[in-house]
């Protein structure tokens, strides 16, 4: 759940045929933002059509995430998709994660809270092989 106190998060997720992630990571950022921006990057799988669905259904169930999916004719690469997302995002926060990303539970509000106790512009995570 958010905090009142924390600025409003957005997560803005580039995803390329990642129809067996995007749902669950759709459904794991939930708890921590306002809204997720997924920008399927012209995949050839199913990936725009799960993500649509999966907001869809948690709409009802979660009436204070907002989501919306963006969809790129083309394959333009991470750094389009990217920009596509911070784009659409309208929040002070904006989190870009990978829509193949695993994270721990408390991955994103460890990150926001370092950069916010620390006074940071940005801050990433470190992601173990």
């Amino acid at each position: 759940m958010t905090n009142p106190s924390r600025p409003k998060i957005i997560a803005a997720m580039p995803a390329y045929n990642e129809e067996s992630h995007i749902g669950t990571m759709v459904l794991k950022t939930k708890q921590y933002v306002e809204e997720v921006i997924v920008v399927d990057d012209g995949s050839t799988d199913y990936t725009y059509e799960i993500a649509w669905a999966t907001i869809e259904f948690n709409r009802r169930r979660y009436p204070r995430i907002k989501g919306k999916v963006v969809r790129h004719s083309s394959n333009l690469g991470k750094v389009e998709a990217v920009k596509t997302g911070v784009n659409k995002a309208l929040g002070s926060i904006i989190a870009v994660v990978d829509a193949d990303s695993w994270w721990k539970p408390d991955t994103l509000v460890r990150l926001v809270d370092y950069m916010l106790l620390n006074g940071k512009k940005a801050v990433t995570g470190y992601v173990h092989p």
